[in-house]
């Protein structure tokens, strides 16, 4: 029993060359946007909240609601190496301007940095739909979550590597090499799910009608629950370099403290894709109710190593809650859904930005911890909304769709290694 739980949850996600590469490229392109992104707002957090809230315009809503959905409609609507070979040079064209012009990035002025927002946005958003595809194609449903939870997990490594190198390049490396060597990342991390895929069809991706209200009306429990999210992601991802500015703790004590986190990542992983195959709803619920907690030490001290406890407490119940999500949403298998998702994340993230910024700026960092935590609280009626949900019987007036829901799931169409 024990030996079947490991093996389907750290041996089998790495069974198959689409996967392999795919968790090689979300490596690579993480370390490239976390370190741009902590780069960014450790530097404009020192501007003032107008120059924070004009890089998240630019950063969110041009990035999340319109970028991230427009690359997924070209997966739609082209062919795979048509779209990769239009996103690749997007990015890589979007990169030559910035390298051409690096002063962009360290201007005042609330237009230039609205900009320099939007053309991370340009770099970043091919990457995470090009992941997004990869989930899609290549993840099994009989071992999904687990599959995602070894995602996630790489995710985070490259997220733990880039918060270390820039704390080091803000101290030790000003200027804009560090932003471009970020950006090539994020580049490569793209490349390297053009390579995931190439050969494979993705027909039965492009046979769903790129309908986004649609796929979202169905899903109204998974939006609710996507939408919190988001406002979980901005106040300890997108937001995070900024508030820990604000205490006094620098970049690279964070990557420090987080590198240690990598454990209770690897710890939790089995139990993460166990309970999103239970399709109880367990694994969001527990998520939700973990990660409140890690805000309750921050109301009463505000000192570097209450990070180690709390990003503990965060790290167990995100990784519950977005390794579940993140499965549900990709076992739609359908790009609008995705788009959708992405959509509903930014709407999140810019409702917390436009909430916690003024509140943190105006107020100091103990009513922003107040606030964060009461805003986290409210994770958990989304959660238990989306478990009452999926416990609807089947045989007591479900739906089709609920049925479907509730349908047995199909065998993996992924390409494994070869025996030895």
């Amino acid at each position: 029993m024990v030996r079947s739980l490991l093996h389907r949850s750290f041996v089998a996600p790495f069974q198959s060359v689409e996967r392999v590469f795919g968790y090689a490229g979300g490596f690579l392109g993480t370390f490239g946007f976390t370190g741009a992104l902590t780069y960014f707002s450790y530097d404009f957090a020192q501007f003032g909240p107008w120059a924070l809230m004009a890089y998240f315009f630019g950063r969110l809503v041009i990035g999340g609601a319109f970028a991230m959905p427009v690359s997924l409609y070209l997966f739609y609507r082209c062919t795979k190496r048509r779209a990769y070979t239009i996103l690749i040079g997007t990015q890589i064209a979007t990169m030559g301007v910035i390298s051409l012009y690096p002063e962009w990035m360290f201007s005042q002025n609330l237009g230039m940095i609205a900009l320099v927002g939007l053309i991370f946005s340009f770099i970043s958003a091919p990457f995470w739909s090009s992941f997004h595809l990869n989930m899609l194609c290549h993840t099994s449903d009989d071992n999904m979550g687990n599959e995602v939870s070894i995602s996630s997990i790489v995710l985070f490594f490259g997220s733990t590597l880039a918060f270390l190198c820039a704390g080091v390049a803000l101290t030790y490396m000003p200027g804009a090499m560090f932003v471009l060597v970020c950006f090539g990342f994020l580049i490569i991390g793209t490349i390297f799910f053009a390579l995931a895929g190439r050969g494979r069809s993705i027909d039965h991706l492009q046979r769903k009608p790129f309908k986004i209200i649609a796929s979202m009306r169905k899903n109204t429990s998974m939006v609710k629950a996507t939408f919190m999210e988001g406002v979980f992601q901005f106040l300890t991802g997108f937001f995070a370099p900024v508030w820990m500015w604000a205490v006094g703790i620098k970049s690279l004590t964070m990557g420090m403290l987080m590198s240690f986190q990598g454990i209770a990542k690897l710890v939790i992983s089995p139990l993460a894709g166990h309970l999103f195959h239970e399709n109880k709803g367990r694994d969001v619920v527990l998520g939700a109710m973990l990660k409140p907690l890690g805000w309750i030490p921050w109301i009463f001290i505000q000192a570097p190593w209450v990070m180690l406890l709390s990003t503990s407490i965060w790290t167990l119940g995100q990784h519950l809650y977005s390794t579940g999500l993140g499965s549900r949403w990709y076992k739609e298998r359908c790009l609008a859904s995705q788009a959708g998702r992405e959509m509903v994340l930014a709407l999140g993230r810019i409702v917390t930005a436009c909430l916690v910024v003024p509140v943190l700026y105006v107020y100091g960092p103990h009513v922003f911890f107040i606030v964060a935590f009461l805003a986290t609280c409210c994770i958990l009626l989304a959660a238990l909304s989306l478990r009452k949900r999926e416990r609807i019987p089947v045989s007591h007036g479900a739906t089709h769709a609920q049925a479907a829901h509730h349908a047995p799931l199909a065998p993996s169409d992924s390409t494994p290694f070869p025996p030895p």
